[in-house]
């Protein structure tokens, strides 16, 4: 199971290496439990930063924005940290108001987008290799 090297901009979607490492550590299956978690766990992170945008919340824009960054991370989708760590450093500021952080929120939701639909092809490809 190898993750489709998407670029978006100068960003990589999915880092191959981190894959590779996953399977060190214990093969394929762990890769499998790792997407299958990130996949179940991390809509609730976007949606604690939806729900923190929309009712001003900015401690709940910033952890649930922290928890993806490390969450992707782990996974190594790359372009997803990138987007959650700008969302997080902009909410450290404290306010909620303000384009920059809408627009980081917006791109962050299109980096979940795609990363999604990536992890997931992944893992079915993962499964029928199996």
């Amino acid at each position: 199971m190898r993750p489709r090297k998407e670029t978006e901009g100068t960003g990589v979607l999915l880092d191959p290496a981190a894959f590779v490492r996953l399977r060190e550590w214990g093969g394929d299956e762990l890769l499998q439990k790792m997407i299958e978690l990130f996949l179940k766990n991390a809509p609730q992170r976007m949606e604690e930063v939806r729900q923190g945008m929309a009712s001003g919340d900015v401690d709940a824009v910033e952890r649930g924005s922290h928890s993806l960054k490390s969450s992707a991370g782990n996974l190594g989708a790359e372009a997803l940290r990138l987007g959650a760590a700008r969302v997080e450093a902009l909410a450290e500021d404290g306010t909620l108001v303000g384009d920059p952080l809408r627009q980081a929120v917006k791109e962050l939701e299109s980096a979940w987008g795609r990363t999604e639909a990536a992890l997931r092809e992944a893992r079915d490809r993962g499964k029928e290799e199996a």
